[in-house]
């Protein structure tokens, strides 16, 4: 925990950590938690809940245990949160990984928050199929994710433990309505750093930690470069990355960024 909860918080973050995560890896979440904070305050608080076990590899995850063991805690903690400080304050959980999914079930038990931010989750919670199944049905909902994370897969083949049904599956998107924002690069101003894979999402400084960090401070963040179709001289549609073919017009700050105030009008 950074910072100390009381009458006068006005942000609170908490992060829950992904696949893998013991008791060896709290100075490495701890380091995660605080490179997507912001800058520390007396009215802010964050912390890094491990307050459940974490399946250690990906095939320990293909069943609903960890997220069913670690959800009802989970929303236990918020009530505890909520306690100590004002109901206006602003709330942002981060779910990574395996830890989207229970951070997902923990909704469907009661956590209640002003912002989700989903970093690659396995799904969106073990029997949700959409923000009407979760205690805040009008939380403001966001997902960061590379193009190529293996961990759509879980998405697409692990709905039946990850969200409603495996005939759903478990994209952000399509069943909770949440808003895409680019995971960018690990060095804004290095078109070769373009963020690959699942595990640089907290990277200082990244793309997408400036993300998490700018929907937990309520300032700003970048959406996600959408792909593009293009037809050939053939006729035949391709579709492509623009921000993969040309990394280089989205660096230097030309990934051009948007308040969260006009995203959660």
């Amino acid at each position: 925990m950074t910072g100390t909860p009381f009458a006068d918080t006005r942000i609170m973050n908490t992060l829950v950590p992904g696949t893998g995560a013991n008791i060896g890896m709290l100075e490495d979440y701890s380091t995660k938690l605080g490179d997507t904070s912001g800058k520390p305050g007396a009215s802010k608080v964050s912390f890094h809940w491990q307050d459940a076990d974490f399946p250690p590899v990906v095939p320990n995850n293909v069943t609903s245990a960890y997220n069913e063991e670690g959800g009802l805690p989970l929303a236990a903690f918020d009530h505890a949160v909520d306690l100590e400080i004002p109901e206006e304050v602003r709330s942002t959980y981060v779910g990574y990984s395996a830890g989207g999914s229970m951070l997902g079930t923990g909704e469907r038990e009661g956590l209640d928050s002003t912002n989700i931010v989903h970093v690659a989750p396995a799904g969106t919670g073990h029997n949700v199929g959409g923000p009407e199944d979760t205690a805040n049905p009008d939380a403001n909902r966001y997902w960061i994710q590379t193009r190529d994370d293996p961990i759509k897969a879980a998405q697409k083949l692990g709905g039946g433990f990850h969200s409603r049904s495996l005939w759903e599956g478990g994209n952000p998107i399509e069943v909770m309505g949440a808003t895409r924002l680019e995971s960018g690069f690990t060095d804004p101003d290095a078109p070769s750093s373009l963020m690959k894979g699942h595990l640089d999402y907290f990277y200082p400084a990244s793309t997408s930690a400036l993300n998490i960090t700018g929907v937990v401070d309520g300032s700003s963040v970048s959406l996600f470069v959408k792909d593009v179709e293009h037809t050939t001289y053939l006729g035949t549609k391709v579709v492509r990355s623009p921000i993969e073919d040309t990394p280089e017009n989205y660096v230097n700050g030309n990934l051009k960024p948007i308040t969260t105030a006009s995203l959660e009008e």
